[in-house]
């Protein structure tokens, strides 16, 4: 993979053992961390499981690198795991990939009620902001990244109402009264809502 990203716009840091990973992951604060499914110490999943329960390190995206024959994937797509990169792999799919969670999106300022429903309980809170793809959310609740939820909201400048399912992507930080901030990825929304945001975020 180093030598995909070499020459390319990414900064990487490979990791030779656990503890530089764990170093490296609370002192970079990296947008995208990829694990190797087999690790020194156990394996991606459980580490990952792990990541999710601290809260220094909860809120970073992760991505295993598997053999799909080794592990079973499909049964941990909701282990806190954001996405799995299946070997063999094209260089040019590695990159899809990176650039997918590193891309920082054209976004603005966006200020409405939002609903947000998840298996356990729904919650009303407030838009920061929105791009075609994503809207970043202040609200009052606990997710994880990776975690799917339901969104409610209406379209800047129409009376179109959204209802759709949300990937969290990650937690943005504290708001005002210590409310969590969360960016939140549109899942398959209906092409005339991704144009109507992109006119608006022009």
């Amino acid at each position: 993979m180093a030598r995909v990203l070499e020459g390319t716009e990414f900064d990487f840091c490979p990791c030779a053992s656990m503890d530089e990973f764990r170093a490296n992951l609370l002192a970079r604060k990296p947008l995208l961390s990829i694990l190797d499914y087999r690790l020194p110490e156990g394996d991606a999943f459980s580490l990952i499981r792990n990541l999710r329960e601290d809260p220094a390190t909860r809120y970073f995206s992760y991505v295993v690198k598997v053999v799909p024959a080794e592990a079973p994937v499909f049964e941990n797509t909701s282990q806190g795991i954001n996405d799995f990169l299946l070997v063999p792999f094209a260089d040019a799919e590695f990159l899809a990939l990176v650039r997918k969670f590193t891309k920082v999106k054209r976004r603005k300022p966006f200020q409405a009620l939002i609903r947000l429903r998840t298996g356990r309980e729904e919650v009303t809170g407030k838009t920061v902001n929105i791009s075609p793809t994503g809207v970043l959310v202040q609200a009052p609740i606990q997710l994880k990244a990776g975690e799917t939820v339901e969104v409610g909201f209406y379209l800047p400048r129409t009376r179109m109402y959204v209802r759709n399912m949300a990937m969290v992507k990650r937690r943005a930080g504290e708001r005002i009264e210590q409310i969590p901030c969360y960016g939140l990825e549109l899942l398959d929304m209906p092409e005339e809502f991704v144009r109507r945001l992109e006119e608006f975020v022009k």
